[in-house]
């Protein structure tokens, strides 16, 4: 039989258990308490940056004919030259929609090949000799886009050189709408007309026709 003092210790030892017991599931609820409890997972999205440098580009003139022939004439005839399909390319590729406008002029005088002293005026004596049509409308000077907006360039006047050098500029095309001529143009059939005075020498004659694109 147990003794009176071992059923003390033994009631003793139970009751610590018990705190001990208590104590212990008192922390672990506590710490439950503050714990956070995360769970995750692979996203269904993402981004993604697409980074994109426009540099700055130019006013050019990209294509004109290296040469232009007129038809064979005589003294006091009107002779034709016409740039067709191989046409003028204004190429706007600065971004910054300035506008432009594409000029020419003649650096000299018809002058014979082989002796720069025979010439055929552009001027002679108030008598315009050479015509440029830079705006014949339908059936004559075309403008097509090749990257900018049809009607956003358009042909000069139709004119007479009244002189030589940089001075006697006409106009050949020039910007239009709100674009101000932003991309390429092709301008193709473009018309000259020469006047042949009637006291002209028999011979072969060239000159420069200088352009311009500001």
């Amino acid at each position: 039989m147990k003794t009176q003092i071992q059923s003390k210790l033994l009631t003793q030892a139970q009751k610590k258990w018990q705190v001990l017991s208590l104590a212990t599931i008192l922390f672990l609820l506590g710490l439950m308490s503050l714990s956070t409890v995360e769970i995750s997972g692979a996203a269904n999205n993402s981004n993604t940056n697409l980074a994109q440098n426009v540099t700055t580009g130019s006013l050019a003139i990209d294509n004109a004919p290296s040469e232009l022939g007129f038809n064979n004439g005589t003294p006091g005839q009107t002779t034709t030259a016409n740039i067709a399909s191989d046409g003028i390319i204004i190429n706007d590729t600065r971004g910054s929609k300035a506008g432009w406008t594409a000029s020419g002029y003649l650096n000299t005088n018809f002058y014979k090949s082989t002796d720069a002293n025979v010439q055929m005026p552009i001027n002679d004596s108030g008598t315009l000799r050479l015509y440029w049509g830079a705006n014949n409308g339908s059936g004559g000077t075309t403008i097509t886009n090749i990257t900018g907006t049809t009607g956003d360039a358009i042909g000069g006047a139709n004119n007479n050189f009244p002189g030589i050098d940089s001075g006697n500029t006409l106009t050949l095309m020039t910007n239009n709408d709100i674009d101000n001529g932003a991309g390429a143009f092709n301008m193709t059939n473009l018309k000259f007309n020469y006047q042949i005075s009637s006291g002209a020498s028999v011979a072969d004659y060239i000159t420069n026709l200088k352009l311009t694109v500001t």
